[in-house]
């Protein structure tokens, strides 16, 4: 599933790209929720578990350095959650409540970009900068896609010494 907009419009800068994929992030857990707790969750969650270590990688490798912004949030608490969520489809147990505490996550997340991470990369950077920034976050996804077997957790050990 490629990272889309609600819009279907492809993203033009660093910002809407992020926007993009918290926008299929939170769609995916939307899902999840009224997933019947008795029925596995199929191939939902093994694709959002990707799309959350890609967006997280893309942001701790690529958008955070690349606006000189030093992140006050730790992304441990999540990729523990999303962990938790592929454990538990693997064994076809409940997900509604881990999917539940990890979309709240998701939303704390965006809402504190929107009011402050994404504000200061606009007064930081031109246009043609956060541009640029969408294209070396496209590659770094496509890397990781292509390159590796995704699931949080071995995404956030595996990526960063291929990337160093």
């Amino acid at each position: 599933m490629k990272s889309m907009s609600r819009s279907h419009s492809e993203p033009r800068d660093a910002i809407e790209l992020l926007r993009a994929q918290h926008d299929e992030i939170e769609d995916l857990f939307e899902v999840l929720v009224r997933v019947p707790s008795s029925a596995p969750a199929g191939v939902l969650v093994p694709e959002l578990a990707d799309l959350c270590a890609v967006h997280l990688a893309i942001e701790e490798r690529i958008f955070y350095p690349g606006i000189g912004w030093a992140p006050s949030e730790d992304h441990g608490e999540t990729e523990g959650l999303l962990a938790a969520i592929v454990d538990a489809d693997r064994k076809n147990a409940p997900l509604i409540e881990l999917a539940r505490r990890a979309g709240a996550q998701l939303r704390v997340h965006a809402r504190l970009q929107e009011r402050r991470v994404f504000p200061y990369a606009r007064r930081s950077l031109d246009a043609v900068r956060l541009r640029r920034l969408a294209y070396e976050m496209r590659v770094l996804e496509f890397e990781l896609r292509t390159n590796m077997n995704l699931r949080v957790g071995a995404a956030s050990a595996a990526v960063q010494p291929a990337l160093a």
